[in-house]
Formats: C-alpha cells, structure tokens, sequence
C-alpha cells in the first residue's frame, strides 16, 4: 500500500487528500469484519500512519495506531475498546485539530 514517493513529490494538499483516502478505505475494511478484510485495513491503516508522519499529524497517528490494535487484538481472540473520551488531553488535542480545520460549527467538531 506504501506509495513509493518522497515529501518533495506531492504538495501537502495531494498528500492529506491521500492520507484521508487511505485511512477511510482501512475503516471500510475494518468494519467488514472478515479475517482478509481485517488483513487489508492493517495495509492501509500503515501506510496511512507513514504519510500521516510524513506530515507531522499526531492526532491521527494515534488514531490509526488505536485502529490497528484492535484488529491485533481481534486476531488474538481479544476485544478492546478504546473509549477516547476517557481520554481527556487526547480528546482536547483532537477537538483543537478540528476546530483548526473545520471550524466549530462542523459536525465532526461539534461531535468532538
């Protein structure tokens, strides 16, 4: 899935709009739910943590990293939940990132 180009290569715009796509189509995958579908998202869901650190975006590392953890702990038989919202200064980090780029009164913010 790793795309095989350098920072200099694409503008910061064509890179997010990659990074969105890939992690999108790892949830997708995610949610089917079958052992190869799981298979693909962990694809996708790395190479969109590559480009995601290729942009300096934490907040979506973490979540990306939190996505495959449970598609490994789900391969172990194990059920993990991870409620985001227990988690304070990350929920704050992600509700500053969207206000940032969303503005507040967008639904995603609004729902942060």
């Amino acid at each position: 899935m790793k795309s095989d180009h350098s920072q200099s290569d694409w503008s910061g715009e064509f890179m997010k709009m990659e990074v969105v796509v890939l992690y999108v189509i790892g949830l997708f995958h995610m949610n089917v739910g079958s052992e190869e579908s799981l298979q693909e998202a962990l694809k996708y869901f790395g190479s969109a943590i590559y480009l995601f650190s290729l942009l300096g975006d934490e907040n979506n590392i973490i979540s990306a990293k939190k996505n495959i953890a449970k598609i490994e702990a789900k391969f172990n038989g194990e059920e993990i939940c991870c409620d985001e919202g227990n988690n304070l200064e990350f929920s704050q980090r992600q509700y500053k990132y969207w206000l940032v780029k969303l503005g507040e009164q967008h639904p995603i913010t609004i729902r942060r």
